[in-house]
């Protein structure tokens, strides 16, 4: 029953003319070159058919895929003149050949005039020949134009018999061509199908009658028989002279009709069908069949079909309503609940699209009226370009940070098939669809082909696999329904199925493979977090006033970028807020981070005895380490300056440092002391001290080697005291100074300084630091700042 409606409403004969055009002569050339090889032989098949019998074409089948693998309906000959059919194939010598022709399925299997179906043409290919065949009639057997109803063609478990022939047509609305008596030899015999290419369609004037005189066997005189009635106007039944069916009034709008009817005795008898159908002018250029179909069934097998019919349109719903809407869902939540994951959207509407496409074929197929087929026809040839555009959205994010620009183009492709699908229903745009597609994917491969690795999502290639299963098997499809090609895949002719389930397979892998993959990087990110928190809170424990909280790991920079500052703020506010004002002392000092938060420290502290402490710290590395180190150095010093002895300050903060456990975590510190003439020195770790006399302008290089505060418990500091009159000059310094990089690599080294002490005017404190850096920041040049730079001047004025 379905398989007719599919067939009542495909137009392929006429696609396949259009796909001829469209589909490059060069590949079809190539393919059939390729398809040759070894020693074969031209074979041309010819057969002559009555022009009544051919509506459907004429097609050959036999034991070769060339023939087409015993498919009835898939190697279809080519019209010559109206009687006359004709196909040439490239077969190897010494095949043997079984073959059958048939009138596009084995219900209309070639039969001679008496409708007896005759047994396997043979032939072995011997060289270049042409075989002549003549049919008479179809397995739907017709003797002298008249239908022949045998008690075989209608017995439990016989297929149904279709009557696609036969009809005598009377144009307008005459009763009179119910009655049986009516002489009805001058009408012409047309097909009920009402094809755009039928005499009958070209002249319709919204209503006509068919009559189909038939011959019965004698021992289904009485027999009870069911109908199955399909149509796409309003359908009327007369059985001889009696009206046995009327679709106006019957209160029941599902088709097809089943209904049961006893054949009367007799041997001749005459169906006549009323048909109506106002819109049939509406599909003249579109090569839709808008008639009728009636078909014979044997009563108990009926019940069969029917619940065969149920359970296929039941299935067909299910698998292109409930399954696609399943996934869009899935797809279209993920999009919602992660906007930046865009190909869940693009996907969702693409299976829309996909799902759009077979499920208004199917409506075409099984149209109750001509405005159901009239907006089936519509929306399923938009359904084409939404979901090829849609589809190629899915797999540029997939490979693409940006969507080409070209995507305008698709889009005005696609606004444009609407507005053509609006203004017109010819059968040529269901070929521009397939170029729309054909495009789309091409363009889609060079995309894929130019597209850098880097770009790509985790796991794309597994969704552009599908996408790749897709278009193969689509153009395979495209060329196998179109007479192309002629091998089935895996001996079906519905290939493109295998694409739609590869494309969900494969689009299912990604996304498992996808949540797997961010599920691992959070798992990792998480414990990022977790190992940075443990810091934190070891950090803490020095300084609570520092950032408590971390962000995710997307707000992970900002968030130390934020607290990075709080610390770089702590640390300047822990720094001096101005320089003590000291009788008989010029003071100066710098302070220039490498990062956020830098390392080094200064600090002044006053003696009860009017002596001035100096500390100048560097603690190893940088960041909140670095600072924290310096906070607890503070914090030490406040408590132990007091002190006379300084190489005691460094012994006993070198011991609270160590059993702070700081691992490697080590502080350098130089301790000055100015008292009277004479200045007093202490170092853990710090590089060169200079002094400059006054009376001279030598610059003297003062170093006592020792390990830093933090690296050994109990180590023994040492101390010197060094004459510091009038005029002198003191620089007490970081390593970042002498280590300071020009632009060829080269650090300045304690000489270059002392070069530049020496150089520097005497004027006052403040000079001599200008001076010095000035002579760094020339010999720095644009090199950035690798290490905190600290210098501190102090000047005995005369």
């Amino acid at each position: 029953m379905l398989s007719y409606a599919g067939s009542l409403y495909l137009r392929k004969d006429l696609i396949r003319t259009s796909m001829r055009i469209i589909i490059p002569v060069v590949l079809l050339l190539f393919f059939l070159s390729g398809c040759g090889g070894g020693d074969t032989s031209t074979v041309t098949f010819r057969v002559t058919v009555p022009p009544a019998l051919t509506e459907n074409g004429v097609f050959i089948t036999g034991n070769d895929p060339v023939l087409g693998d015993w498919d009835p309906g898939r190697i279809k000959l080519e019209r010559i003149d109206d009687t006359t059919w004709a196909r040439s194939f490239s077969l190897p010598k010494g095949k043997e050949l079984e073959f059958k022709i048939t009138g596009g399925n084995w219900l209309r299997e070639a039969a001679d005039s008496g409708g007896r179906i005759s047994a396997n043409l043979k032939y072995e290919v011997a060289g270049d020949t042409t075989l002549s065949f003549s049919v008479p009639a179809w397995f739907n057997s017709y003797r002298s134009d008249t239908l022949v109803i045998t008690e075989k063609r209608v017995a439990k478990g016989a297929p149904e018999l279709d009557l696609f022939g036969g009809w005598r047509y009377a144009p307008g609305d005459d009763i009179r061509w119910s009655d049986p008596k009516t002489d009805d030899s001058m009408l012409k015999t047309v097909s009920p199908r009402l094809h755009s290419d039928s005499s009958a369609t070209r002249e319709w004037q919204g209503t006509g009658w068919f009559r189909m005189p038939f011959i019965l066997d004698s021992a289904l005189w009485g027999k009870e028989i069911t109908l199955m009635v399909w149509d796409l106007g309003e359908i009327t039944i007369w059985y001889n002279g009696k009206n046995i069916f009327s679709e106006t009034g019957s209160g029941d709008e599902r088709k097809p009709f089943v209904f049961n009817m006893r054949f009367d005795t007799g041997r001749e008898h005459l169906l006549s069908v009323r048909y109506e159908n106002g819109d049939i002018h509406k599909f003249i250029d579109s090569r839709f069949n808008t008639g009728f179909a009636i078909s014979i069934m044997n009563t108990d097998s009926a019940f069969l079909a029917v619940a065969e019919s149920t359970r296929f349109m039941t299935f067909n719903k299910t698998l292109f309503s409930v399954v696609p809407v399943v996934l869009i869902m899935l797809h279209m939540f993920l999009f919602i609940f992660y906007p930046e994951q865009k190909h869940n959207l693009y996907y969702a509407l693409c299976l829309t699209g996909f799902a759009g496409v077979v499920w208004f074929n199917y409506g075409r197929a099984t149209a109750t009226g001509t405005g159901d087929l009239l907006l089936a026809h519509i929306l399923g040839n938009i359904a084409v370009p939404f979901a090829t555009m849609f589809g190629q959205l899915t797999a540029w994010s997939l490979v693409k940070r940006t969507i080409p620009k070209r995507l305008w183009f698709y889009v005005a492709g696609f606004v444009l098939m609407i507005i053509l699908n609006i203004l017109t229903t010819s059968w040529w745009l269901a070929s521009l669809n397939y170029v729309y597609f054909i495009t789309a994917m091409s363009d889609l491969v060079i995309s894929v082909l130019r597209t850098d690795k880097k770009e790509a999502r985790h796991g794309g290639w597994l969704a552009l696999a599908g996408f790749g299963l897709l278009i193969f098997f689509v153009v395979y499809q495209i060329l196998l329904d179109y007479a192309v090609i002629v091998t089935p895949f895996f001996g079906t002719t519905q290939v493109y199925v295998y694409g739609l389930l590869g494309l969900v397979i494969s689009m299912s892998l990604y996304l498992s493979y996808n949540f797997a993959f961010l599920n691992k990087d959070l798992k990792k990110q998480l414990q990022t977090v977790k190992e940075l928190s443990d810091k934190t809170l070891e950090q803490e424990r020095i300084a609570a006033s520092l950032e408590m909280e971390r962000r995710l790991v997307e707000a992970e920079n900002e968030r130390r970028k934020a607290e990075l500052e709080a610390a770089r703020d702590l640390q300047l506010s822990l720094l001096p807020a101005k320089l003590p004002d000291i009788p008989g002392l010029g003071l100066a000092s710098h302070i220039e981070t490498a990062t956020e938060v830098g390392g080094d420290y200064y600090d002044f502290f006053r003696g009860e005895d009017g002596s001035l402490m100096i500390a100048v710290g560097d603690a190893t590395g940088h960041g909140l380490k670095a600072g924290n180190m310096v906070i607890a150095t503070k914090a030490l010093l406040n408590s132990l300056s007091g002190s006379t002895v300084l190489p005691e300050i460094l012994m006993s903060a070198n011991g609270s440092i160590k059993k702070m456990n700081l691992k490697m975590l080590t502080m350098c510190l130089a301790l000055v002391r100015i008292r009277g003439d004479v200045l007093e020195y202490a170092s853990a770790g710090m590089p060169h001290l200079l002094i400059r006399r006054g009376d001279t302008g030598i610059v003297e290089q003062h170093l006592l080697k020792a390990m830093p505060l933090g690296a050994f418990t109990g180590f023994p500091y040492a101390g010197s005291e060094i004459p510091f009159r009038k005029g002198d000059t003191l620089v007490v310094m970081s390593d970042g100074l002498t280590e300071l990089f020009n632009s060829n690599g080269e650090t300045a080294g304690i000489d270059r300084v002392a070069e530049w002490l020496a150089s520097a005017p005497a004027s006052s404190a403040g000079d001599v630091l200008a001076s010095i850096r000035s002579n760094a920041g020339t010999w720095r040049g644009d090199e950035p700042l690798r290490d905190d730079l600290t210098i501190l001047v102090v000047q005995k004025k005369d």
